[in-house]
Order: structure tokens, then C-alpha cells, then sequence
């Protein structure tokens, strides 16, 4: 479905039925979001702090079916991996064999998206006004897009379609190969991609975002794109997440056990769709100290 062909809900009682809600407890939420909502605070590598906005059980729940129901159905720009269909590792999977890779992230990301800069993205690809106050006050907290609701990454993606659009220009024009995952850029080439990085800043600066952490690697460096070896034409987990696993699973084969086997598997199956041969080598170590996998 093209967004010409795409229906929006243009009234509150519209957008009630979709949630699957009443139009009061719509209405409440609208009027009350900051006493459904708690603040906790991760410490950053660097010393600050980010702030996560957790919704309260029943407010998550209206946002999923918010995100399901409209938002994840308005098709994104294919260089914008934070969709369905695709993930991070498709990213990553684009800049294998590269002799060069640049890499650089939004800064602030969620905070820095104000309310009216949401507003503005929402029009563009078919909201009436009728309907974007209801929207973003359902969705923004403090008038910023809030880390930690289920509608904000996809409503990131939105935003970031003006600027995927200019990036994709540019990697046509210059054989660079471009890819964004929320706030993370990729960028990689046969020569040195350093050259565009006041161009790569200027891009952003015009959507009101800002650029940093800048990384530049060679095919002599180990290139890394979100915490993800590319050596060569293969990509591969960092041998420090491999070490956190097989300390998970020593803990999992004391009497009685440590740790949270889900947790564990969930981490192998990740390592499993990166790099096959080294979740291999996992389970097998698993099964060297006794865990037995079901």
C-alpha cells in the first residue's frame, strides 16, 4: 500500500475504534499521559544520563496497537532499516567488503525531536490537522519524543525520511552505500568517505538534528557498525559479548542454577542470525559445562 491509497483516522472517536478503546479513556489519556508515565535515568559511557519514559501497562498497550494499527502500516524509505521486515544486521550486511566505513550517530536523538518537528513529519505523509494534536500529545512527553514508548522508534524513522531521501541522492551521485537505523548512520565505500562528512553534518543540521561520534575505519582497522565485527566478506559478535554468554551459561550449570535461561537463549539466537559458526561454538561450550538446551 502506497501512503496515496492509505486511509488516517481523522476524528478521536475514528481513532478510539481503531485502538479498540472508548472515547473517554482516549480522551483521559490525552488530558492525563504525564500520571501514566514513570522516568529512570542510564548512566552513559560518558558520565550523563538517559532519561527512559516507561508507560504504564495499559497506556504501552494503546501505543502497540497505535504503532500496529497506523503508524508501522505507512511504508519508510528502504535505506531506513528501523522497520518491519528489517533490522540492524541488514544494515550492517549492506557494508560487508567495503575498504571503507564510516560511522556516526544522532545526538540526543528522541529529546531532540520537539513536538512541532513531529507535527510536521505526521502532515507529510498524510495526517490532517485535525487529527496531529491527538496524535502527538498521545505520543510525546514534555513535548519531545520520549525513549521507551513503543511508537517512538517507528515515529523516528518517519521523521528521518527527509533526510534518507538526501542520502540517498548523495550515495547515487558518489557510489557510496548509505543505510540508518534509528539514530545509528552507516556509511561505506571503495575510498575514503571523510570527504562528505561536513556534507553528512550540513544534511542533518538542516532537519534540525545533530551529528557526531564520528569513526572512520579502513580495511586495515577492525570495522565495527553497532558493536558488530565486518571483517572482510563475513560479520562477526565481539568476542566480549561471546565471553558474557559463556559467563551466563557457567552460571546456569551450578546446583541449583544462576541466571535466566531465556535471557541466555535469547542472547544465542541473536549471535545465531550474525555469525552462525560462533553460536555454534556456544552451544557447544554449553554443553561442555552441563547445560542442557531444550
Amino acid at each position: 500500500m502506497n501512503r496515496k491509497e492509505q486511509h488516517f483516522p481523522n476524528t478521536i472517536p475514528e481513532l478510539a475504534k481503531i485502538l479498540r478503546i472508548s472515547v473517554k479513556e482516549l480522551r483521559h489519556f490525552l488530558y492525563y499521559i504525564d500520571k501514566h508515565v514513570i522516568f529512570e535515568y542510564q548512566l552513559k559511557p560518558k558520565g550523563d544520563y538517559r532519561k527512559i519514559t516507561k508507560p504504564s501497562k495499559r497506556l504501552k498497550l494503546i501505543l502497540r496497537r497505535l504503532n500496529d494499527e497506523i503508524f508501522k502500516k505507512i511504508p519508510l524509505h528502504p535505506l531506513l532499516f528501523h522497520q518491519p521486515g528489517k533490522s540492524h544486521i541488514d544494515l550492517i550486511k549492506k557494508h560487508i567488503g567495503k575498504g571503507y566505513i564510516l560511522t556516526a550517530d544522532i545526538d540526543d536523538f528522541y529529546p531532540s525531536v520537539h513536538i512541532n518537528k513531529l507535527k510536521e513529519s505526521l502532515k507529510s505523509v498524510g495526517f490532517s490537522d485535525k487529527i496531529l494534536k491527538t496524535l502527538t500529545r498521545i505520543t510525546t512527553v514534555d513535548y519531545s519524543l520520549p525513549q521507551g514508548f513503543p511508537t517512538s522508534p517507528y515515529l523516528a524513522a518517519i521523521i528521518l525520511e527527509p533526510v534518507i531521501s538526501r542520502l540517498d541522492g548523495l550515495s547515487k551521485k558518489t557510489n557510496l552505500t548509505i543505510g540508518l537505523y534509528a539514530d545509528n548512520l552507516a556509511v561505506s565505500s571503495t575510498y575514503n568517505p571523510q570527504y562528505f562528512k561536513r556534507l553528512l553534518i550540513k544534511i542533518f543540521k538542516q532537519n534540525s538534528l545533530s551529528l557526531g561520534k564520528f569513526e572512520i575505519m579502513t580495511h586495515d582497522d577492525q570495522q565495527v557498525i553497532m558493536n558488530v565485527i565486518v571483517q572482510g566478506k563475513i560479520i562477526k559478535v565481539k568476542t566480549s559479548y561471546i565471553e558474557t554468554i559463556k559467563k551466563e551459561l557457567n552460571d546456569l550449570s551450578l546446583k541449583p542454577p544462576k541466571g535466566n535461561m531465556r535471557s541466555t537463549m535469547g542472547k544465542i539466537r541473536y549471535v545465531y542470525q550474525i555469525n552462525k559458526e560462533q553460536a555454534d561454538n556456544i552451544l557447544k561450550y554449553g554443553k561442555k559445562v552441563g547445560v542442557i538446551f531444550n
